[in-house]
């Protein structure tokens, strides 16, 4: 039986090498010290002042966000119920060529008045 040849460090270096640890060659120059560097080493690492992605990995990796750089939430004027009145009340005054409806959605789309205050009326 014949023994295998190796013709290359880099297939002598992987027969020798551990499965625990071992040698990495890189083929193109045959040379074991040219191994890709991590990107912690390569890219600045930079915050945001986005909300965190849950699953942090590591500590101090931009998981915590600074309260007061964070943009504030706008809050709703008028609640959606009375905004999809208020569309509602648009559409069919202009599909039906009812001026009062139309500028009855807009009262509504702005806040001047509510569906509810109207029907009480």
């Amino acid at each position: 039986m014949s023994e295998p040849v190796s013709n290359s460090k880099e297939t002598a270096t992987r027969a020798s090498a551990t499965p625990l640890g071992g040698h990495i060659i890189d083929p193109d120059t045959h040379d074991a010290t040219s191994v890709p560097l991590p990107p912690s080493t390569n890219h600045i690492a930079r915050e945001v002042d986005t909300a965190p992605q849950q699953g942090s990995t590591q500590p101090g990796d931009g998981g915590e966000v600074r309260a007061s750089d964070l943009p504030s939430q706008p809050t709703e004027k008028v609640p959606f119920k009375e905004r999809v009145i208020g569309v509602a009340q648009k559409s069919r005054g202009t599909l039906l060529g009812k001026p009062d409806l139309v500028e009855h959605g807009d009262k509504i789309l702005k806040g001047e008045t509510t569906h509810e205050q109207d029907r009480l009326k």
